[in-house]
């Protein structure tokens, strides 16, 4: 198979399995919004903003350099995704503890369920990055379709939890369900990681490393990658943060549900990108 195939296949299993994220994404925006309405809704979205902010920051453009780093030398894989790994880890557990703590000082997330919302979409953010680390040695060897599956059993898992919620678990207790609708995130991200471990380890040992040179050189590299994506990010979701501030959770609700089919329909050049990379 030629390498442009490979890139190719590699990139339509992603948009497959997006594709297939989206639908049940369109269906759970439907069913939240049916069960807490706009302002909790809104909630739900302003979590998930406000948090991709701190997300993205402990990314540090590292996915693309462990991508790139692999690539070069497949030998020194093990040695690479493990100093990688071990720097991720720091970073996103650093900037959730930052999110958190932030989110209980701004006045306008006072008795909502902002504040506690965001502690548990940071455990589901650590899982997830975590996931997204391990899925660069899948990435190396244009094997991405196993992180798919992941991906794909995860939300149908998480989709499946969330109707028990609405629909019977806490039908006629929104505050209750919504923090399950919050842990049905925690859920999801817990099985990527599971399925992603698994089959990347068995390309490459799976272990934390700590190369202080090594991490200090990568930094380096990685700087203008995790530059672009945090301004990514800043353009894409600052709205909806700007907005819970200025008005209130019903007007994000509202507006979060248009902006929640961009937010599916942009990663698909990434996928390309990170194909040919």
């Amino acid at each position: 198979m030629s390498t442009a195939i490979k890139i190719l296949s590699n990139t339509g299993v992603q948009i497959l399995g997006r594709a297939i994220s989206a639908v049940f994404s369109i269906i759970i925006v439907k069913l939240i919004t049916t069960y807490l309405g706009a302002g909790g809704y809104g909630q739900y979205v302003t979590i998930y903003s406000y948090f991709g902010f701190f997300g993205i920051a402990a990314d540090l453009g590292l996915f693309t350099i462990a991508v790139r780093e692999m690539a070069k030398d497949e030998s020194k894989m093990p040695y690479i995704i493990g100093n990688i790994l071990s720097l991720r880890t720091i970073s996103v557990v650093l900037t959730s503890a930052l999110a958190v703590f932030v989110a209980y000082l701004i006045p306008q997330y006072h008795g909502t369920l902002i504040p506690f919302g965001v502690a548990i979409a940071a455990i589901s953010t650590i899982l997830f990055i975590l996931a997204g680390t391990l899925s660069s040695v899948l990435q190396v060897h244009l094997k991405m379709g196993k992180h798919t599956v992941a991906l794909v059993v995860g939300r149908i898992i998480s989709f499946f939890y969330m109707i028990w919620v609405v629909l019977y678990g806490f039908k006629n207790d929104p505050a209750t369900g919504f923090v399950h609708l919050m842990l049905a995130g925690v859920l999801h991200s817990a099985i990527v990681l599971g399925i992603t471990y698994y089959y990347a380890d068995k390309i490459a040992s799976i272990s934390y490393r700590f190369d202080w040179a090594y991490w200090k050189e990568v930094l380096f590299k990685a700087l203008p990658y995790g530059a672009a994506l945090v301004l990514g990010v800043v353009y894409l979701q600052i709205d909806s943060v700007i907005l819970s501030i200025m008005k209130g959770p019903e007007e994000v609700g509202i507006y979060g549900v248009p902006m929640k089919i961009v937010e599916i329909l942009a990663i698909i050049p990434v996928f390309f990108m990170n194909s040919v990379l």
